[in-house]
């Protein structure tokens, strides 16, 4: 009968697949475009998506990149890189010159509803709550003491489950003691 592979082998292999697909494309955002939509390894298609953001983003061209990512998201929503798009989108609308508070924290919640029903680890609904938070803070929705308070309690429930996650918001809740001058909590 057949073989079956260890599952740590398998995404060698995958992986594998992924890096000689993508060496071959050069630093062209359009050829990894191309690439992917003719592939039928979601994995390798979404790579080769999220490449082609990364490259449109040292380009400047951050529509192009928001529509690689949320090809991805559309596509291929199980995949590890469908999380970007909703990181990406929450950081273009807070990072205008007038900050869309309202449309980022709407992607925040859609963020959190696609982490709870698709295949995503834990970690990613910890961090579209991380984000809902922080743009409550950043749109006046929430007190500096609330804040606080969140990230406290979202620190103690990702430390050991989401480091990442306890990691940005640590840097947050040093920076909120500074901002109340609470310097020995």
């Amino acid at each position: 009968g057949a073989k079956s592979m260890p599952s740590h082998e398998i995404k060698s292999a995958t992986l594998g697949k992924v890096q000689v697909v993508i060496s071959r494309l050069g630093d062209d955002a359009a050829s990894f475009v191309g690439e992917a939509r003719s592939q039928k390894d979601s994995l390798i298609a979404s790579s080769c998506l999220h490449g082609a953001a990364m490259l449109y983003y040292e380009d400047g061209k951050d529509s192009d990149m928001m529509s690689a990512l949320q090809e991805i998201d559309e596509k291929h929503p199980d995949s590890p890189y469908a999380p970007e798009y909703y990181r990406w989108k929450i950081r273009y609308y807070l990072g205008q010159k007038k900050p869309n508070y309202k449309d980022a924290k709407s992607v925040a919640q859609k963020y959190g509803d696609a982490s709870r029903t698709r295949s995503w680890s834990r970690a990613y609904e910890y961090d579209a709550a991380y984000w809902e938070k922080r743009i409550d803070r950043a749109s006046g929705k929430m007190s500096p003491e609330g804040f606080t308070r969140a990230l406290t309690d979202l620190i103690s429930k990702t430390s050991s489950s989401a480091p990442f996650v306890a990691d940005v918001a640590r840097a947050d809740l040093a920076d909120s003691y500074r901002a109340e001058k609470k310097y020995t909590e």
